[in-house]
């Protein structure tokens, strides 16, 4: 499965990472389970899981669903994976990036995990300042994981609001990043199907159904514009699971 998902093109930009989105759905359209994702897919689901994080630069997921979800520092125990990684210019683990606009922070593993050498995930936290600071990339130290972490700060126009263009471009030229991986939760999809950064949706639907009022996968305002056309580049079906993953389509 990786190296049928890391053989697809993705070609970023100077200014602007390829972005993925990795979800998993009831088969009524829920997107948790008793307030959670991890058992609406299952075994299927775990393998696209960990197949897409090995081929992404950085994982980037809201605090909330990172509190709720309990987040580790990604992992990559396959040497083979690993090798590749290196040999495509990558760290041997994908970093994680905790984004928040509201500037909490919960616990959750991955804040008190040491980060240390080259071997290990480097964690960070992307953090909404205000104007006239802006999006701010954060990196605290392992003792307290303090909100006050130092970082890079990119100054903003106190007029706008916050914008994932402008968090994910900074993302881009501190680290680098060609391809990210965003987990959810659903508000952070939202805000950027909103203004319109994803390329490319893996989405797992679950042989579940969960009924009640569940989110969805996408929360997003009425004001988030056209609906966005997609190509369906691979469905599988595994044990009553299905596995889809479509591209963009930006040809109109």
């Amino acid at each position: 499965m990786a190296a049928h998902l890391r053989a697809t093109e993705r070609p970023g930009t100077l200014d602007r990472s390829w972005i993925l989105v990795n979800m998993v759905a009831s088969l009524d359209g829920a997107a948790t389970l008793e307030g959670r994702s991890g058992d609406l897919g299952g075994p299927a689901d775990r393998m696209m899981f960990n197949a897409l994080r090995s081929i992404a630069d950085v994982i980037v997921v809201g605090a909330r669903t990172a509190m709720i979800e309990q987040y580790r520092a990604p992992r990559t125990d396959d040497a083979e994976l690993r090798l590749q990684r290196l040999r495509g210019g990558q760290r041997p683990q994908p970093d994680l990036v905790v984004i928040t606009r509201s500037g909490n922070v919960g616990p959750f593993p991955a804040l008190t995990a040491e980060t240390e050498g080259d071997d290990t995930a480097r964690v960070s936290i992307l953090r909404w300042r205000n104007a006239p600071l802006g999006w701010a990339v954060e990196h605290p130290e392992p003792a307290d994981r303090t909100p006050e972490g130092t970082g890079t700060h990119a100054a903003v126009d106190p007029a706008i609001p916050p914008r994932m263009s402008d968090a994910f471009a900074l993302l881009r030229s501190v680290r680098g990043y060609r391809t990210v991986l965003c987990e959810g939760g659903p508000s952070l999809l939202g805000s950027l199907h909103s203004e319109d950064l994803i390329d490319e949706w893996c989405v797992t639907v679950g042989p579940v159904v969960v009924g009640g009022d569940s989110t969805r996968i996408n929360l997003s305002s009425p004001e988030a514009g056209e609906p966005r056309r997609l190509q369906l580049v691979d469905a599988i079906i595994d044990d009553s699971t299905i596995l889809t993953r479509y591209l963009r389509d930006r040809s109109t």
